[in-house]
């Protein structure tokens, strides 16, 4: 049988006597029919079948009947719809007989259920085409519907009505409010004609308007409502105002001048006790207080809470005449601000200068910003602050900012003895050129420094930001600090502009090292010093400090500025300190000097450093003009990092044997970072039974150094007994790098005879290059490797633990040979596609290659002897492998490469850290300390630990930390993985056991393990299955950067608490 009709359902209108209405269509069980009944008020009752209604023909093929058990009410509406259960009763088997009459139902229940869909279809909401714009309810309601929130939405007929009634409601308040006449009336006159005036009507009832009666009430009213009328009102901070009344809203800001305080404004009147009371009054009732005149005070004006202190404009302030060592404002409350206004005082820089202080800032937390404090002197030598020194701000708090003032016209400008403020945007100037004195400084002298650094006498100062300031024309420094005992520590000062200044620029001097007296670990970079008497930039005696990137120069403008009054013009010294207290441990790079050319009155320096200097690393920077610098001695090479040119003299002398007086013998050395090229010749004046060694001595800055490699050789040679034509003098450096051993090389052996075929004249000349094992000092950490190293956590842990500047080379996906390219241990050779590498823009290069740089891989480099960056392009999603592209960073003539070129990272940065960005260049890397952690992206482990060997040939200080790598969550006790892992870990164990990362047997996998959260299950099951615990990973494999769900520790914290550790047992900082 088949499905003969669309129809599946029937519907029908009761008349309140039928009770057999028939359905059409075909059901396989009673159960199969729905039946809804549709009331008067479209209410819905779904009947109940055997209760409510009955069925019949269930099964057949023509449909059958539905019998209610009471009839329909007349006007009720009755749905029969067929709704089969969506389900497959049909089973077929492998055997027996072909029914059709199976099959035919089994596909007549599939076109039923599909007529059920469509007929469910038809109910839903429809557009009548495909091009229709609107949606057809055929004629029915849309209940339900929500009430509209955007302008397009449908609106309900609530919503509706509930406008139309809100309107309504609207319209008659207006009107109950509203004057009316019976009749239509005329308009009033135009705003200039009413002001003023009051409505009236005339004789006809016509509107008009009139001049109120003088006095009168209308009068009142119309003068108060005048932009003038508030000035008719009287007030008083003193009394009390209901909330919301005008007086309650006036007392948020106070005016000394309002009433009670009355503070007199002509300047010369003393309103200390009125501006006080007004300081008091805005801290009880958390008012801001607005300076809107000038007043005189004669003692400090203290506040001692948090209130808002701003000046109504410039022009506003107070002329102070406190008495000695007392200051104008004192800070003694926290987060108080003050913006704008002045703060002057009545001195003048003479021997009767009243000692006095402008703002002292005793607070936390406080602002000072766009004020102007000159005025305050204090004559000549001071040691103590107990009498006052004459200074513009004085701040002994913390975090507190000074802001955008100007500080002109005092002894000292601004002085720091608190910690973790900021000094930001100031102009400081005590303009000494316009004084009377105009000289060089002395310690008489009304004026002093522009920032004085931990105070004037034994203070302490640590954390500062000072940045984006302007010192000019001080009559000592621009910056000063140390000089007068105190601390001066982690500071740091830039993009400052300083010049001008009578003494130095920057002018850091230590007078003594001792706990309370040092100035250390300070940063100063990106500073324009220039045009400063003696010198601009001056550390005496300071130690670990960053100084880099500074623009120092002098100009012909200096000749003029300081015309009888020449000093030696030096962009840069490194100077002893007091006691000979030494410059340590410092960075000076990448600095810009320019100095001018000597003559009889200027000497010119870029750079000086003194022979006490020790660790420091003076690189990267540009000298102009070449020549002017003054380095002393080439000891300062064997124990410093310096790559600036310096050739020496000196006298060459027989060490030991006898027989031979020199005559005519020099020697030369030129001096390069660790490099000591040498040049000297002897000659033998007189010779009488000469016998033993050959030994010359001494090489100047060699003494006690290791040498690492020479290629000192004899060049020349004259003279020599008839013997000697049949051998060549043979050079070498023994235990002391500072004499050279010169043997006879006689039948492939080195005889130790040579002085005894010396003759009356016999010369020798030598040359080569003696490479030294430079000085270990320290002062930074650089971290190569992959994702586990680029944890910004980790680095400003490290940061922290340390105390050390973490340059990181990192990426994430890194392989072993990205790793160390990234450190400058190797390079690799590629060829450009097309043979050339391109005027300008990219060029691939080949071969393309599997583990090498896999895909994501990007850094600066060279090619070629061309400067650009790299980047890299998946060949085979697969395998990995991946192709090389490089770009060049400037464009240029195109370079032809035949075959192959050298390609090598360049040392810059590659991962943000807490002080150090990407993108900063790091030449110095190889004297750091080296965190190295890259082997888990390699395609060869024993490859790793050979790449690990020639990186550590290539560090200079051979300080450096092997980590072990982690295992994945999937690499359990015994699968492959964990056994390969296993592997290399014992491997880089044993390869570099010293260097390990591991404390009394504990690596640093083992540690992170032991941090496992005992209480919690996953943990635990990591742990017995020898993988890291769940509650220190971020993921399958990283750890953590905060803390987890279940954790005890933050997975990163733990790893850099166990670096740091092993890095301190190791004494190498920290």
């Amino acid at each position: 049988m088949t499905v003969s009709t669309e129809v599946d359902h029937n519907d029908y209108t009761g008349n309140g006597v039928t009770t057999s209405f028939p359905y059409t269509f075909r059901i396989f069980q009673k159960s199969d029919l729905v039946v809804q009944v549709v009331d008067l008020d479209e209410n819905i009752t779904e009947l109940i079948l055997d209760t409510d209604y009955t069925v019949t023909g269930a099964g057949g093929y023509t449909g059958g009947n539905v019998i209610l058990s009471t009839p329909l009410t007349s006007g009720y509406q009755i749905s029969i719809s067929r709704v089969l259960p969506v389900t497959q009763e049909t089973d077929l088997r492998n055997q027996g007989k072909f029914f059709a009459e199976v099959h035919e139902d089994a596909f007549d229940k599939l076109t039923m259920l599909i007529q059920q869909a469509i007929s469910w279809l038809r109910l839903s909401l429809r557009k009548p085409s495909f091009v229709a714009n609107y949606y057809d309810a055929l004629g029915n309601y849309i209940r339900n519907l929500r009430d509209p929130s955007r302008p397009q939405d449908a609106a309900t007929k609530n919503y509706v009505d509930s406008l139309s009634e809100g309107n309504n409601s609207y319209a008659d308040n207006l009107f109950s409010r509203t004057l009316r006449v019976p009749e239509q009336i005329n308009t009033l006159p135009s705003s200039l004609d009413r002001a003023n005036k009051i409505p009236a009507f005339d004789s006809n009832g016509n509107a008009i308007v009139i001049i109120p009666q003088s006095g009168s009430a209308s009068d009142v009213l119309i003068e108060l409502a005048k932009p003038s009328g508030a000035g008719l009102v009287g007030f008083s901070h003193s009394n009390n105002y209901n909330p919301g009344m005008v007086g309650e809203k006036l007392q948020n800001v106070v005016y000394p001048t309002d009433a009670p305080f009355y503070a007199p404004t002509d300047g010369v009147t003393d309103a200390t006790l009125a501006l006080q009371n007004a300081i008091i009054h805005c801290e009880n009732k958390n008012s801001k207080l607005c300076i809107n005149r000038i007043f005189s005070v004669s003692d400090s004006l203290t506040i001692s809470s948090a209130i808002n202190v701003f000046a109504l404009n410039s022009d506003c302030g107070f002329i102070s005449s406190a008495p000695a060592g007392h200051a104008a404002v004192i800070f003694n409350g926290d987060n108080i601000c003050w913006n704008g206004g002045f703060i002057r005082g009545l001195n003048q820089p003479s021997s009767s200068t009243i000692r006095q202080d402008g703002i002292l800032l005793n607070g936390n937390d406080c602002v000072l910003e766009n004020v102007s404090i000159s005025g305050f002197f204090a004559k000549g030598l001071h040691t103590s602050n107990a009498d006052g020194s004459g200074v513009g701000i004085r701040d002994y708090g913390t975090r507190n900012t000074i802001s955008k003032c100007r500080v002109e016209y005092n002894k000292f400008g601004i002085s720091l003895e608190g910690k973790d403020g900021w000094v930001l945007g100031n102009y400081v100037s005590n303009h000494y050129r316009m004084s009377s004195e105009a000289k060089p400084w002395d310690d008489t002298s009304n004026y002093w420094d522009g920032i004085v650094g931990g105070g004037e006498w034994l203070g302490v100062a640590t954390g500062y930001l000072i940045d984006g300031n302007e010192f000019e024309d001080n009559g000592q420094s621009g910056i000063y600090a140390g000089g007068n005992g105190g601390i001066f520590a982690k500071n740091r000062i830039t993009n400052n502009h300083i010049h001008g200044n009578w003494n130095r620029g920057i002018d850091f001097g230590v007078v003594q090292r001792l706990a309370n007296s040092d100035v250390y670990e300070n940063i100063i970079t990106d500073n324009i010093v220039h045009n400063n008497r003696a010198a601009n930039i001056w550390l005496a005696g300071v130690r670990d400090s960053i100084i880099n990137n500074n623009n120092s120069w002098f100009t012909d403008d200096y000749r003029s500025m300081f015309a009888g009054h020449f000093d030696s013009c030096v962009c840069l010294t490194l100077a002893d300190g007091g006691e000979k207290a030494a410059p340590t441990g410092n960075q000076v790079n990448g600095n810009r000097c320019k100095t001018l050319e000597s003559d009889d009155q200027i000497s010119g320096f870029t750079l000086n450093i003194t022979d006490t200097a020790r660790g420091n690393q003076v690189r990267d920077n540009v000298l102009s003009p070449t020549g002017k610098t003054y380095i002393p001695n080439p000891e300062l090479y064997a124990v410093n990092n310096i790559d600036i040119p310096t050739e020496f003299a000196f006298t060459p002398q027989l060490i030991g044997g006898s027989g031979v007086t020199l005559g005519n013998s020099s020697g030369k050395l030129t001096a390069n970072g660790n490099v000591f090229s040498l040049s000297l010749s002897i000659l033998a004046q007189s010779v009488s039974s000469p016998s033993g060694s050959l030994t010359i001595g001494y090489i100047p800055g060699l003494s006690g150094s290791s040498v690492r490699h020479h290629n000192v050789r004899t060049e020349f040679y004259n003279n020599l007994n008839t013997t000697m034509q049949r051998a060549q003098p043979y050079v070498n450096i023994g235990d002391s790098a500072d004499q050279l051993r010169v043997y006879r090389l006689a039948d492939g052996l080195a005889k130790d005879d040579l002085l005894e075929y010396f003759m009356a004249n016999s010369d020798l000349r030598m040359v080569g290059d003696i490479e030294i094992i430079p000085y270990n000092f320290s002062r930074s950490v650089t971290v190569v490797g992959h994702s586990f190293c680029t944890s910004d956590v980790m680095s400003t842990e490290l940061n922290r633990l340390l105390g050390t500047d973490i340059y990181n080379f990192a990426r994430g996906g890194a392989s072993d040979v990205e790793v160390a390219m990234s450190q400058e241990a190797i390079t690799r050779q590629y060829a450009p596609v097309g043979g050339s590498i391109p005027a300008s823009g990219s060029v691939a290069l080949t071969p393309t290659e599997v583990g090498i740089f896999w895909n994501g891989a990007t850094g600066k480099c060279i090619f070629g002897g061309v400067d650009g960056t790299f980047s890299t392009t998946l060949v085979n999603p697969g395998t990995g492998e991946t192709q090389l592209v490089f770009t060049r960073d400037s464009a240029g003539s195109a370079v032809s490469v035949s075959t192959t070129a050298t390609f090598a990272m360049r040392p810059y940065t590659r991962f943000n850290t807490n002080t150090i960005p990407a993108g900063r260049k790091h030449s110095l890397h190889r004297d750091d300390i080296y965190i190295v952690w890259g082997g888990r992206n390699s395609t060869d482990y024993a490859r790793y630990v050979s790449e690990l060997h020639t990186m550590v040939a290539n560090m200079h200080t051979q300080r450096f930390v092997i980590c072990p790598e982690f295992p994945y969550d999937t690499e359990t006790t015994g699968t492959t993985g964990a056994t390969n892992l296993a592997a290399l870990n014992n491997n880089l164990k044993s390869a570099f056991p010293d260097n390990y990362c591991q404390i009394s047997g504990v690596d640093l996998l083992q540690n992170f393990k032991s941090k496992y959260n005992p209480s919690y299950a996953g943990d635990v099951t990591d742990i017995a299955n020898g993988i890291t615990p769940r509650s220190l990973r971020a993921d399958d494999l990283h750890p953590s950067e905060t803390l987890q769900p279940n954790g005890l520790y933050v997975g990163a914290k733990v790893n850099a608490d166990f670096i740091a550790q092993f890095i301190k047992s190791k004494g190498w900082g920290g």
